[in-house]
């Protein structure tokens, strides 16, 4: 049984609507998790553009733009991101996370090789796979560009 059909077998859902279900799901997370990222990276934001900034000079550059960006306290990177940077994040990561998956699926289907491995099937033997998934994707590559 492939990995695939074992998640179907989980759900009532049928295909068609389990598919775009699973993918705003997952591009849901994708941006939550980018929000999450570039908010908890923004002193390194703020430290690498004094450093590009004319405000730093001569030595100890580094040093200087760790101050500049703590000047006004711990929390003063922070103090920049407001919602508008929020909700930028997360439509930026979300829609890149959605693309990904789109063209992912659609690719797999037009080469005829499985798509990559999501959620669950990650964590799948992947030695138990269905016999068209074991093909040489070199040939399935050979055989789609040829025709």
């Amino acid at each position: 049984m492939s990995p695939q059909s074992a998640n179907q077998n989980e759900t009532p859902l049928p295909k068609n609507i389990l598919d775009p279900v699973l993918m705003v799901y997952r591009s849901t997370g994708i941006g939550i998790f980018g929000v999450l990222m570039r908010w908890g990276g923004m002193p390194l934001e703020k430290i690498a553009l004094f450093l590009n900034s004319s405000q730093v000079t001569g030595k100890n550059q580094f040093r200087q733009s760790i101050q500049l960006t703590f000047a006004d306290g711990a929390l003063a990177p922070y103090r920049v991101v407001g919602r508008t940077s929020i909700a930028a994040w997360f439509f930026q990561y979300s829609v890149m996370g959605m693309a990904f998956q789109f063209f992912d699926r659609a690719l797999s289907e037009a080469f005829g090789v499985r798509p990559m491995y999501y959620g669950k099937e990650l964590m799948d033997d992947p030695s138990i796979v269905t016999s068209s998934a074991n093909e040489d994707i070199g040939t399935k590559t050979r055989f789609a560009v040829k025709t």
